[in-house]
Protein backbone atom coordinates (compact mmCIF):
# COMPACT_ATOMS: atom_id res chain seq x y z
CA UNK A 1 0.00 0.00 0.00
CA UNK A 2 2.82 2.45 0.79
CA UNK A 3 4.42 1.91 -2.64
CA UNK A 4 1.09 2.29 -4.42
CA UNK A 5 0.13 5.47 -2.57
CA UNK A 6 3.68 6.79 -2.98
CA UNK A 7 3.47 6.27 -6.73
CA UNK A 8 0.13 8.08 -6.88
CA UNK A 9 1.35 10.95 -4.71
CA UNK A 10 4.49 11.23 -6.85
CA UNK A 11 2.46 11.64 -10.04
CA UNK A 12 0.31 14.31 -8.41
CA UNK A 13 3.41 16.08 -7.10
CA UNK A 14 4.85 16.23 -10.62
CA UNK A 15 1.60 17.79 -11.87
CA UNK A 16 1.55 20.33 -9.03
CA UNK A 17 5.24 21.18 -9.47
CA UNK A 18 4.67 21.87 -13.15
CA UNK A 19 1.59 23.96 -12.37
CA UNK A 20 3.44 26.13 -9.85
CA UNK A 21 6.40 26.55 -12.21
CA UNK A 22 4.05 27.75 -14.95
CA UNK A 23 2.58 30.17 -12.43
CA UNK A 24 6.00 31.81 -11.93
CA UNK A 25 7.57 31.40 -15.37
CA UNK A 26 4.90 32.95 -17.57
CA UNK A 27 4.75 35.93 -19.88
CA UNK A 28 8.27 37.16 -20.67
CA UNK A 29 9.69 34.26 -18.66
CA UNK A 30 7.69 31.57 -20.50
CA UNK A 31 10.65 30.56 -22.73
CA UNK A 32 12.42 29.47 -19.53
CA UNK A 33 9.56 27.32 -18.23
CA UNK A 34 11.69 24.18 -18.40
CA UNK A 35 14.12 25.82 -15.96
CA UNK A 36 11.22 26.61 -13.63
CA UNK A 37 9.87 23.06 -13.81
CA UNK A 38 13.34 21.79 -12.95
CA UNK A 39 13.47 24.11 -9.92
CA UNK A 40 10.03 22.96 -8.73
CA UNK A 41 10.85 19.27 -9.23
CA UNK A 42 14.19 19.71 -7.45
CA UNK A 43 12.51 21.22 -4.40
CA UNK A 44 9.81 18.53 -4.48
CA UNK A 45 12.42 15.76 -4.58
CA UNK A 46 14.55 17.25 -1.80
CA UNK A 47 11.70 18.53 0.37
CA UNK A 48 9.63 15.34 0.31
CA UNK A 49 12.70 13.23 1.12
CA UNK A 50 13.87 15.37 4.05
CA UNK A 51 10.43 15.68 5.65
CA UNK A 52 9.78 11.95 5.20
CA UNK A 53 12.96 11.22 7.15
CA UNK A 54 12.59 13.89 9.88
CA UNK A 55 8.84 14.26 10.44
CA UNK A 56 7.26 13.45 13.79
CA UNK A 57 4.61 11.22 12.18
CA UNK A 58 5.43 8.93 9.21
CA UNK A 59 2.17 9.64 7.32
CA UNK A 60 3.04 13.32 6.77
CA UNK A 61 3.97 14.07 3.15
CA UNK A 62 5.55 17.37 2.13
CA UNK A 63 5.63 19.08 -1.28
CA UNK A 64 5.57 22.36 -3.17
CA UNK A 65 2.79 24.65 -1.99
CA UNK A 66 0.30 26.93 -3.69
CA UNK A 67 0.29 29.94 -1.35
CA UNK A 68 4.01 30.80 -1.56
CA UNK A 69 4.03 29.88 -5.26
CA UNK A 70 1.33 32.49 -5.87
CA UNK A 71 3.49 35.13 -4.17
CA UNK A 72 6.54 34.00 -6.15
CA UNK A 73 4.46 34.55 -9.29
CA UNK A 74 3.75 38.13 -8.22
CA UNK A 75 7.45 38.67 -7.49
CA UNK A 76 8.48 37.29 -10.89
CA UNK A 77 5.99 39.51 -12.73
CA UNK A 78 7.28 42.57 -10.87
CA UNK A 79 10.92 41.67 -11.62
CA UNK A 80 10.11 41.33 -15.33
CA UNK A 81 8.75 44.87 -15.27
CA UNK A 82 11.82 46.25 -13.51
CA UNK A 83 14.69 44.44 -15.26
CA UNK A 84 15.72 44.77 -18.90
CA UNK A 85 17.25 41.91 -20.82
CA UNK A 86 16.22 38.27 -20.95
CA UNK A 87 19.33 36.92 -19.22
CA UNK A 88 19.12 39.43 -16.37
CA UNK A 89 15.40 38.77 -15.87
CA UNK A 90 15.94 35.02 -15.64
CA UNK A 91 18.91 35.31 -13.29
CA UNK A 92 17.16 37.83 -11.03
CA UNK A 93 14.00 35.70 -10.83
CA UNK A 94 15.93 32.51 -10.03
CA UNK A 95 17.93 34.24 -7.28
CA UNK A 96 14.76 35.85 -5.87
CA UNK A 97 13.10 32.42 -5.65
CA UNK A 98 16.19 30.94 -4.01
CA UNK A 99 16.46 33.73 -1.42
CA UNK A 100 12.75 33.47 -0.59
CA UNK A 101 12.99 29.73 -0.02
CA UNK A 102 16.17 30.14 2.06
CA UNK A 103 14.52 32.85 4.18
CA UNK A 104 11.51 30.60 4.77
CA UNK A 105 13.85 27.77 5.76
CA UNK A 106 15.74 29.90 8.29
CA UNK A 107 12.50 31.30 9.73
CA UNK A 108 10.77 27.93 10.12
CA UNK A 109 13.88 26.27 11.52
CA UNK A 110 14.29 29.12 14.00
CA UNK A 111 10.68 28.82 15.15
CA UNK A 112 11.12 25.11 15.73
CA UNK A 113 14.56 25.33 17.35
CA UNK A 114 13.53 27.95 19.90
CA UNK A 115 10.12 26.28 20.42
CA UNK A 116 8.24 29.33 19.21
CA UNK A 117 5.96 27.54 16.76
CA UNK A 118 3.02 27.94 19.15
CA UNK A 119 3.20 31.72 18.75
CA UNK A 120 1.81 31.37 15.25
CA UNK A 121 -1.44 30.14 16.83
CA UNK A 122 -2.11 33.69 18.07
CA UNK A 123 -2.82 34.90 14.54
CA UNK A 124 -6.49 36.02 14.40
CA UNK A 125 -8.69 33.52 12.59
CA UNK A 126 -10.21 36.08 10.16
CA UNK A 127 -6.70 37.16 9.13
CA UNK A 128 -5.75 33.56 8.33
CA UNK A 129 -8.97 33.24 6.32
CA UNK A 130 -8.20 36.45 4.46
CA UNK A 131 -4.71 35.12 3.64
CA UNK A 132 -6.18 31.98 2.13
CA UNK A 133 -8.85 33.88 0.21
CA UNK A 134 -6.15 36.17 -1.20
CA UNK A 135 -4.10 33.12 -2.11
CA UNK A 136 -7.10 31.72 -3.96
CA UNK A 137 -7.43 34.92 -5.97
CA UNK A 138 -3.75 34.90 -6.97
CA UNK A 139 -3.93 31.22 -7.96
CA UNK A 140 -7.04 31.83 -10.05
CA UNK A 141 -5.62 34.80 -11.97
CA UNK A 142 -2.30 32.95 -12.24
CA UNK A 143 -4.03 30.01 -13.88
CA UNK A 144 -5.77 32.33 -16.36
CA UNK A 145 -2.44 34.03 -17.15
CA UNK A 146 -0.74 30.66 -17.61
CA UNK A 147 -3.32 29.46 -20.13
CA UNK A 148 -3.67 32.77 -22.01
CA UNK A 149 0.03 33.72 -21.79
CA UNK A 150 -1.08 37.26 -20.92
CA UNK A 151 -0.63 39.10 -17.60
CA UNK A 152 -3.84 39.50 -15.60
CA UNK A 153 -3.87 43.29 -15.28
CA UNK A 154 -6.42 46.05 -15.77
CA UNK A 155 -4.70 47.22 -18.93
CA UNK A 156 -4.60 43.70 -20.41
CA UNK A 157 -8.08 42.62 -19.28
CA UNK A 158 -9.86 43.62 -22.55
CA UNK A 159 -7.47 41.40 -24.52
CA UNK A 160 -8.37 38.41 -22.32
CA UNK A 161 -11.94 38.52 -23.65
CA UNK A 162 -11.03 38.51 -27.32
CA UNK A 163 -12.50 35.32 -28.88
CA UNK A 164 -9.06 33.94 -29.85
CA UNK A 165 -7.61 34.45 -26.34
CA UNK A 166 -10.84 33.39 -24.62
CA UNK A 167 -10.51 29.96 -26.23
CA UNK A 168 -7.22 29.42 -24.38
CA UNK A 169 -8.34 30.07 -20.79
CA UNK A 170 -12.15 29.79 -20.54
CA UNK A 171 -12.27 25.97 -21.00
CA UNK A 172 -9.59 25.58 -18.32
CA UNK A 173 -11.52 27.82 -15.93
CA UNK A 174 -14.68 25.78 -16.52
CA UNK A 175 -12.74 22.54 -15.98
CA UNK A 176 -11.40 23.92 -12.70
CA UNK A 177 -14.97 24.66 -11.59
CA UNK A 178 -16.08 21.16 -12.63
CA UNK A 179 -13.22 19.56 -10.69
CA UNK A 180 -14.19 21.60 -7.63
CA UNK A 181 -17.84 20.58 -7.90
CA UNK A 182 -17.02 16.90 -8.35
CA UNK A 183 -14.36 16.84 -5.63
CA UNK A 184 -17.01 17.81 -3.08
CA UNK A 185 -18.96 14.68 -4.01
CA UNK A 186 -16.32 12.15 -5.07
CA UNK A 187 -13.89 11.27 -2.28
CA UNK A 188 -11.99 8.45 -4.01
CA UNK A 189 -8.20 8.74 -3.97
CA UNK A 190 -8.05 8.05 -7.74
CA UNK A 191 -10.32 11.00 -8.56
CA UNK A 192 -7.63 13.60 -9.27
CA UNK A 193 -5.31 11.35 -11.31
CA UNK A 194 -8.26 10.19 -13.42
CA UNK A 195 -9.39 13.80 -13.97
CA UNK A 196 -5.91 14.76 -15.16
CA UNK A 197 -5.84 11.75 -17.50
CA UNK A 198 -9.35 12.54 -18.80
CA UNK A 199 -8.37 16.15 -19.59
CA UNK A 200 -5.29 15.02 -21.53
CA UNK A 201 -7.26 12.39 -23.50
CA UNK A 202 -10.11 14.82 -24.19
CA UNK A 203 -7.67 17.49 -25.37
CA UNK A 204 -5.98 15.20 -27.88
CA UNK A 205 -9.33 13.84 -29.10
CA UNK A 206 -10.49 17.36 -29.90
CA UNK A 207 -7.12 18.14 -31.52
CA UNK A 208 -7.41 15.00 -33.67
CA UNK A 209 -10.92 15.96 -34.79
CA UNK A 210 -9.59 19.41 -35.74
CA UNK A 211 -6.70 17.83 -37.64
CA UNK A 212 -3.94 19.45 -35.55
CA UNK A 213 -0.60 17.68 -35.05
CA UNK A 214 1.47 17.94 -31.84
CA UNK A 215 3.90 20.26 -33.65
CA UNK A 216 1.03 22.57 -34.66
CA UNK A 217 -0.39 22.47 -31.12
CA UNK A 218 3.02 23.40 -29.70
CA UNK A 219 3.47 26.26 -32.19
CA UNK A 220 0.00 27.59 -31.31
CA UNK A 221 0.84 27.62 -27.58
CA UNK A 222 -1.42 24.75 -26.49
CA UNK A 223 1.43 22.58 -25.13
CA UNK A 224 4.12 23.19 -22.53
CA UNK A 225 6.96 22.25 -24.87
CA UNK A 226 9.12 21.98 -26.71
CA UNK A 227 11.84 21.95 -24.07
CA UNK A 228 15.55 22.12 -24.84
CA UNK A 229 17.59 18.95 -24.61
CA UNK A 230 19.37 18.22 -21.36
CA UNK A 231 18.43 18.25 -17.70
CA UNK A 232 15.49 20.28 -16.45
CA UNK A 233 17.32 21.50 -13.34
CA UNK A 234 20.44 23.64 -13.61
CA UNK A 235 22.34 25.13 -10.66
CA UNK A 236 23.16 28.83 -10.62
CA UNK A 237 26.50 29.69 -12.22
CA UNK A 238 28.86 32.64 -11.95
CA UNK A 239 27.62 34.27 -15.15
CA UNK A 240 24.04 34.28 -13.91
CA UNK A 241 25.00 35.67 -10.53
CA UNK A 242 26.86 38.50 -12.27
CA UNK A 243 23.71 39.35 -14.27
CA UNK A 244 21.43 39.65 -11.20
CA UNK A 245 19.77 43.06 -10.64
CA UNK A 246 19.91 43.18 -6.85
CA UNK A 247 17.88 46.40 -6.66
CA UNK A 248 14.91 44.58 -8.23
CA UNK A 249 15.18 41.83 -5.60
CA UNK A 250 15.40 44.43 -2.83
CA UNK A 251 12.18 46.03 -4.11
CA UNK A 252 10.43 42.67 -3.63
CA UNK A 253 11.33 42.44 0.07
CA UNK A 254 7.67 42.96 1.17
CA UNK A 255 6.56 40.05 -1.02
CA UNK A 256 9.48 37.94 0.23
CA UNK A 257 8.45 38.56 3.83
CA UNK A 258 4.84 37.79 2.94
CA UNK A 259 5.86 34.42 1.46
CA UNK A 260 7.83 33.57 4.61
CA UNK A 261 5.03 34.56 6.99
CA UNK A 262 2.26 32.86 5.07
CA UNK A 263 4.35 29.67 4.84
CA UNK A 264 4.56 29.53 8.65
CA UNK A 265 0.84 30.22 8.97
CA UNK A 266 -0.16 27.70 6.31
CA UNK A 267 2.07 25.03 7.85
CA UNK A 268 0.33 25.62 11.19
CA UNK A 269 -3.12 25.39 9.57
CA UNK A 270 -2.15 22.17 7.77
CA UNK A 271 -0.66 20.68 10.94
CA UNK A 272 -3.82 21.52 12.89
CA UNK A 273 -5.93 19.91 10.17
CA UNK A 274 -3.71 16.82 10.23
CA UNK A 275 -4.09 16.54 14.01
CA UNK A 276 -7.85 16.33 13.47
CA UNK A 277 -7.50 13.91 10.55
CA UNK A 278 -5.06 11.64 12.40
CA UNK A 279 -6.80 12.05 15.77
CA UNK A 280 -3.44 12.58 17.46
CA UNK A 281 -1.14 15.42 18.50
CA UNK A 282 1.69 16.50 16.19
CA UNK A 283 4.97 17.94 17.44
CA UNK A 284 4.69 21.30 15.69
CA UNK A 285 8.19 22.43 16.68
CA UNK A 286 9.69 19.29 15.18
CA UNK A 287 7.67 19.79 11.99
CA UNK A 288 8.94 23.36 11.79
CA UNK A 289 12.53 22.15 12.14
CA UNK A 290 12.09 19.41 9.54
CA UNK A 291 10.43 21.81 7.10
CA UNK A 292 13.11 24.42 7.78
CA UNK A 293 15.89 21.98 6.89
CA UNK A 294 14.01 20.91 3.74
CA UNK A 295 13.61 24.50 2.56
CA UNK A 296 17.23 25.39 3.33
CA UNK A 297 18.38 22.52 1.10
CA UNK A 298 15.79 23.39 -1.56
CA UNK A 299 16.75 27.05 -1.48
CA UNK A 300 20.41 26.14 -1.98
CA UNK A 301 19.33 24.67 -5.32
CA UNK A 302 16.93 27.56 -6.16
CA UNK A 303 13.88 25.43 -5.41
CA UNK A 304 10.37 26.49 -4.38
CA UNK A 305 8.94 26.65 -0.84
CA UNK A 306 7.34 23.45 0.40
CA UNK A 307 5.80 22.06 3.58
CA UNK A 308 3.35 19.41 4.82
CA UNK A 309 0.41 18.80 2.51
CA UNK A 310 -2.97 18.20 4.09
CA UNK A 311 -4.55 16.24 1.24
CA UNK A 312 -1.61 13.93 0.44
CA UNK A 313 -0.92 13.19 4.11
CA UNK A 314 -4.58 12.45 4.84
CA UNK A 315 -4.68 10.13 1.82
CA UNK A 316 -1.67 8.21 3.15
CA UNK A 317 -3.35 7.81 6.56
CA UNK A 318 -6.77 6.81 5.19
CA UNK A 319 -5.28 4.13 2.92
CA UNK A 320 -3.46 2.50 5.83
CA UNK A 321 -0.06 3.50 4.48
CA UNK A 322 1.25 5.64 7.35
CA UNK A 323 4.84 4.96 6.39
CA UNK A 324 7.90 7.02 5.48
CA UNK A 325 8.06 4.87 2.37
CA UNK A 326 5.17 6.88 0.89
CA UNK A 327 7.18 10.09 0.89
CA UNK A 328 10.37 8.40 -0.26
CA UNK A 329 8.56 6.74 -3.18
CA UNK A 330 6.91 10.02 -4.19
CA UNK A 331 10.30 11.76 -4.02
CA UNK A 332 11.77 9.07 -6.27
CA UNK A 333 9.06 9.69 -8.89
CA UNK A 334 9.82 13.44 -8.83
CA UNK A 335 13.55 12.72 -9.08
CA UNK A 336 13.16 10.43 -12.07
CA UNK A 337 10.97 13.02 -13.81
CA UNK A 338 13.56 15.67 -13.02
CA UNK A 339 16.23 13.66 -14.82
CA UNK A 340 14.22 12.23 -17.71
CA UNK A 341 10.89 14.02 -17.97
CA UNK A 342 11.60 17.04 -20.19
CA UNK A 343 10.52 15.44 -23.44
CA UNK A 344 7.43 13.83 -21.88
CA UNK A 345 6.26 17.08 -20.26
CA UNK A 346 6.59 18.80 -23.62
CA UNK A 347 3.48 16.96 -24.83
CA UNK A 348 1.29 17.89 -21.85
CA UNK A 349 -1.41 20.53 -22.62
CA UNK A 350 -1.17 23.82 -20.74
CA UNK A 351 -4.89 23.49 -19.98
CA UNK A 352 -4.07 20.64 -17.55
CA UNK A 353 -1.99 22.83 -15.28
CA UNK A 354 -4.12 25.93 -15.84
CA UNK A 355 -7.23 24.03 -14.78
CA UNK A 356 -5.42 22.68 -11.68
CA UNK A 357 -4.46 26.22 -10.67
CA UNK A 358 -8.01 27.40 -11.34
CA UNK A 359 -9.37 24.54 -9.21
CA UNK A 360 -7.04 25.36 -6.30
CA UNK A 361 -7.89 29.06 -6.52
CA UNK A 362 -11.64 28.47 -6.72
CA UNK A 363 -11.50 26.03 -3.79
CA UNK A 364 -9.91 28.70 -1.55
CA UNK A 365 -12.37 31.35 -2.70
CA UNK A 366 -15.37 29.02 -2.26
CA UNK A 367 -14.34 28.11 1.29
CA UNK A 368 -13.50 31.63 2.48
CA UNK A 369 -15.88 33.80 0.45
CA UNK A 370 -18.97 31.60 0.04
CA UNK A 371 -18.99 29.02 2.84
CA UNK A 372 -17.39 31.33 5.41
CA UNK A 373 -20.47 33.56 5.29
CA UNK A 374 -22.49 30.84 7.04
CA UNK A 375 -20.00 30.08 9.81
CA UNK A 376 -18.34 33.44 10.56
CA UNK A 377 -19.85 36.43 12.38
CA UNK A 378 -20.52 39.38 10.10
CA UNK A 379 -17.57 41.39 11.45
CA UNK A 380 -15.09 38.53 10.90
CA UNK A 381 -16.48 37.84 7.43
CA UNK A 382 -16.14 41.53 6.53
CA UNK A 383 -12.48 41.45 7.60
CA UNK A 384 -11.89 38.41 5.34
CA UNK A 385 -13.36 40.29 2.36
CA UNK A 386 -11.36 43.40 3.24
CA UNK A 387 -8.09 41.44 3.29
CA UNK A 388 -8.99 39.75 0.00
CA UNK A 389 -9.65 43.12 -1.65
CA UNK A 390 -6.39 44.64 -0.35
CA UNK A 391 -4.34 41.62 -1.45
CA UNK A 392 -5.90 41.69 -4.92
CA UNK A 393 -5.29 45.44 -5.27
CA UNK A 394 -1.99 46.03 -3.46
CA UNK A 395 -0.28 42.83 -2.25
CA UNK A 396 0.01 40.27 0.54
CA UNK A 397 1.93 42.30 3.10
CA UNK A 398 -0.53 45.19 2.85
CA UNK A 399 -3.38 42.71 3.28
CA UNK A 400 -1.70 41.27 6.37
CA UNK A 401 -1.27 44.71 7.94
CA UNK A 402 -4.82 45.85 7.19
CA UNK A 403 -6.28 42.58 8.45
CA UNK A 404 -4.40 42.61 11.76
CA UNK A 405 -5.22 46.28 12.37
CA UNK A 406 -8.91 45.68 11.60
CA UNK A 407 -9.07 42.56 13.80
CA UNK A 408 -7.35 44.21 16.77
CA UNK A 409 -9.60 47.29 16.42
CA UNK A 410 -12.76 45.17 16.43
CA UNK A 411 -11.44 43.18 19.41
CA UNK A 412 -10.89 46.38 21.40
CA UNK A 413 -14.34 47.74 20.48
CA UNK A 414 -16.02 44.46 21.36
CA UNK A 415 -14.34 44.11 24.77
CA UNK A 416 -14.82 47.78 25.62
CA UNK A 417 -18.54 47.02 25.70
CA UNK A 418 -18.08 44.35 28.37
CA UNK A 419 -18.83 45.56 31.90
CA UNK A 420 -15.97 45.32 34.40
CA UNK A 421 -18.51 44.72 37.17
CA UNK A 422 -19.26 41.03 37.70
CA UNK A 423 -21.80 41.30 40.60
CA UNK A 424 -23.77 44.25 41.83
CA UNK A 425 -25.42 43.75 45.26
CA UNK A 426 -27.61 45.91 47.50
CA UNK A 427 -28.71 45.69 51.08
CA UNK A 428 -31.76 43.53 50.29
Amino acid sequence: PALLIGLLVGVLEVALATSFASLVFRGELAPHLSRGIGMALFSATVGITVVALLTSYPAIVSGNQDAPAAILGVMAAAIVGLVAGDEARLATTVVAVALTTLAAGFFLFGLGTFRLAGLVRFLPYPVAGGFLAGTGWLLLVGGISTMSNLPFTISESPALFEPRILAYWLPGLLLGAIILGLSNRVRHYLFMPLMILAIIIGFYLVATLLGMSPAELSDAGWLLGPFPAGRLWQPLNQAELAAVEWSAIWSQLPNLLSAVIISAIALLLNATGLELAFNRDIDLNREMRATGVANLLSGAGAGFIGYAQLGMSSLSERMGAASRLVGLTAAAICGVTLLLGGMVLGFVPTIVFGSLLAYLGLSFLWEWVVEARRRLPLIDYTIVLLILAVIAAFGFLQGVAVGIIATVTMFVISYSRTSVVKHELNGA
